[in-house]
């Protein structure tokens, strides 16, 4: 028992971390699982249905939940951010005035 409970837990995971980005995924995977712990997969097409609903929900979910770490983490570097965007903006200018003085040397060499 013990047995294939760990055989279960393993392969849920290994299947979950391999199709995370699929969508539907959920079904093929579920089909892995009770491959590899020898229930039977004849009512398949029974959860077919049930998991195309329960899909939009995990989508759903899955982009909230990204949107969310997204938002705290503009809100938690914000400061770190705009820092970041100066220090960009300065280096561009930098380039920029580079390549100017640069022309004009060549055109003062050329003269």
């Amino acid at each position: 028992e013990y047995g294939q409970i760990i055989v279960s837990v393993l392969t849920a995971t290994l299947a979950a971390i391999g199709a995370a980005g699929i969508p539907s995924a959920g079904l093929f995977t579920m089909v892995m699982v009770l491959n590899a712990v020898g229930l039977p997969i004849d009512m398949i097409s029974v959860l077919f249905t049930v998991d195309w609903f329960l899909d939009r929900f995990r989508t759903c979910t899955n982009v909230m939940g990204d949107a969310l770490g997204c938002a705290i983490v503009q809100r938690l570097c914000t400061k770190e951010l705009a820092e970041m965007d100066r220090e960009n903006e300065l280096q561009e200018l930098e380039g920029e005035a580079d390549t100017l003085l640069n022309k004009k040397d060549e055109e003062d060499s050329s003269i």
